[in-house]
């Protein structure tokens, strides 16, 4: 149901849903060779419903996280091996070089990081890799990109790139359309 163009508002939980569904246009997914790479956008309200449901965050804290949260476009970026293994040791050669790649991905990675919303590129600000030492067969990195001037323009679609320096990928694009962002609902925290 639409109210003034927009989604009707729906419960967290439903929320987490949505964003998380492939077909939302929020979770961006591309393959090349045998590397899988995803992008999950996560809008503010995703992030406060999933603090809320995950019980880290109470009700009444909530318009003071949002403050915290305002201001930027937050992603998690994974990327998964088709075989399961660390994805960190594809075309690694040795030890050190799995060492320097480790050590890339904990403290480099953030420059590879770009969002395009209309004319703006913006840096990635903030950039936190999970380290697993080997035990995940991801590689999972959280990102926070600033507010560009044309947020909130009507026609602007947000473009992702990733330039790959560790899995052999290169220049790594992912779009989500003007249409799937005006698709989010709104929830309702009540």
């Amino acid at each position: 149901m639409l109210a003034c163009g927009r989604p009707s508002p729906v419960r967290p939980d439903v929320f987490i849903k949505k964003v998380e569904t492939a077909g939302s246009g929020l979770l961006m997914k591309k393959e090349i060779a045998n590397v899988m790479f995803s992008v999950q956008y996560k809008p503010v309200d995703y992030i406060l419903s999933k603090e809320l449901m995950n019980h880290s965050l109470i009700s009444s804290d909530l318009e003071k996280r949002r403050k915290q949260l305002d201001g930027y476009r937050y992603f998690t970026f994974r990327v998964k091996g088709k075989d399961e293994k660390d994805p960190v040791r594809i075309g690694t050669l040795s030890q050190e070089e799995y060492d320097q790649k480790q050590g890339y991905l904990s403290s480099d990675i953030q420059r590879d990081f770009l969002l395009v919303e209309g004319k703006d590129s913006v840096p990635c600000s903030i950039c936190h890799y999970e380290k697993t030492y080997g035990l995940s067969p991801f590689v999972t990195l959280v990102l926070a990109f600033k507010d560009s001037e044309n947020r909130n323009k009507e026609d602007n679609e947000l473009s992702f790139l990733y330039q790959d320096h560790v899995f052999g990928a290169g220049n790594i694009w992912m779009k989500i359309s003007t249409g799937d962002l005006k698709d989010i609902p709104t929830v309702n925290f009540n």
